[in-house]
């Protein structure tokens, strides 16, 4: 499972060395998994694709993920993310989540077809952006 929060990346799997009570939580950065589980004991290890990981029991994420949840006071989640490099990788998974969503973030069918259409400014009157769709538009 990986969640995006605002205060980091993680990617939580039940792999070796878990026991059947503990998860393996690993991170790209120290800071992510230490904000999140800061009495985990964080082992960085080279030549893995997350460089840092923790042991950690499946009920002390269950709480923090209910934390999160329960602590949601925004409306905005992008704009809570105060880490620029990490904001600037969001946007990049929201830009590639954008393109699963039929007709794109913002999208609106074309009257005249129902062809794919992109990104519309506020009102709706100019395209800003186009998404790669099944039509053969141009993408971004």
């Amino acid at each position: 499972m990986w969640i995006c929060t605002s205060e980091g990346f993680l990617s939580i799997v039940d792999k070796a060395p878990t026991s059947s009570t503990e998860l393996l939580v690993r991170a790209r950065t120290h800071e992510h998994l230490a904000a999140h589980f800061p009495d985990a004991t964080i082992i960085e290890k080279d030549g893995t694709d997350y460089r840092f990981r923790a042991i950690v029991s499946r009920s002390d994420v269950a709480q923090m993920m209910a934390g999160l949840a329960y602590s949601i006071d925004y409306s905005n989640f992008k704009d809570t993310v105060k880490e620029r490099k990490y904001h600037d990788a969001l946007m990049g998974v929201w830009h590639a989540m954008g393109r699963l969503q039929p007709f794109g973030p913002y999208g609106r069918r074309d009257k005249r077809g129902g062809q794919e259409r992109g990104l519309f400014d506020r009102a709706g009157e100019r395209e800003i952006l186009t998404f790669e769709g099944r039509f053969g538009r141009g993408g971004y």
